[in-house]
């Protein structure tokens, strides 16, 4: 069987060789399955061509290979925070800071953040009013930056956790909602993490786990990756709903990572699925 699907610039064809593949109790359930898996590629085609306009013009010589634990934090006179030379959290970004806060916090009882960056998320939790709130942060070069954010929330339950989230995850129990602020920081970290995969898959099972019944799960991406069907697939098989939530109208600045568009997504997971 081959199947041909063309558009204004592109060709899709798909031999199928084995009539065992995708076999229906009707043919033309069959034809319908393959030709709908066609269309939707033919879809993220079209997404694809839409959001490549939307990506940030420059920031390829920003890219490097870097320690995050052992690089040096810096803000800039801009606020911009560096750690070395490659920048890690800046204004534009705040919207979404905001929003996921706001998700986490949802239910105003414990929070578990996975990335301290400039505190910009974590002071949005605290704003919304949480019981308690941990922080998880793999750069100890943070703690003074994190050590003065704490100081001005004294009579709030804090905690810092110094480690990756691989690291640590196993000794923390359940939150009712989980503010995943971790994104890939270089070029090669984001090809390991991206291309194979969901972004943030492998956390997906983590979270579940570590999440209370009625809880919310929240982090951003990239508009073209979660709204696909692999990443949606790969959410529902660890939680029982997904919301997600387009925002536009970001900013990125021209050094900064080379993903970024001026569109991204907030996903919020509930309910995880138990054994």
């Amino acid at each position: 069987m081959e199947k041909v699907m063309r558009g204004a610039s592109y060709e899709i064809k798909l031999t199928l060789q084995d009539e065992r593949f995708a076999s229906a109790s009707r043919q033309r359930q069959r034809d319908w399955l393959v030709k709908r898996a066609i269309a939707e590629l033919a879809d993220q085609l079209d997404q694809l061509d839409r959001l490549a306009a939307t990506l940030i013009e420059s920031g390829e010589q920003s890219f490097q290979d870097w320690d995050l634990r052992t690089g040096v934090a810096s803000i800039t006179p801009s606020g911009q925070l560096r750690i070395g030379d490659q920048p890690v959290m800046e204004d534009w970004q705040l919207p979404l800071m905001k929003r996921l806060a706001r998700s986490a916090a949802q239910r105003h009882g414990s929070v578990l953040e996975i990335g301290f960056g400039l505190g910009l998320a974590a002071g949005f939790v605290q704003e919304e009013g949480v019981k308690q709130h941990t922080i998880v942060e793999c750069s100890p070069s943070l703690k003074p930056m994190f050590d003065e954010w704490r100081a001005g929330f004294p009579w709030r339950d804090i905690r810092l956790v110094l480690g990756t989230w691989q690291e640590v995850m196993d000794r923390l129990g359940t939150f009712d909602g989980i503010l995943f602020d971790a994104y890939p920081l270089n070029a090669s970290e984001y090809a390991e993490k991206a291309q194979q995969q969901a972004l943030h898959a492998e956390f997906f099972p983590v979270a579940a786990r570590h999440l209370a019944d009625d809880g919310v799960f929240t982090y951003y991406t990239a508009e073209f990756d979660s709204l696909s069907r692999g990443h949606q697939r790969a959410l529902l098989q660890h939680f029982e709903s997904v919301t997600l939530e387009v925002m536009d109208g970001l900013s990125p600045t021209p050094d900064a990572q080379t993903w970024w568009g001026r569109t991204m997504v907030v996903v919020e997971a509930q309910r995880p699925r138990r054994d």
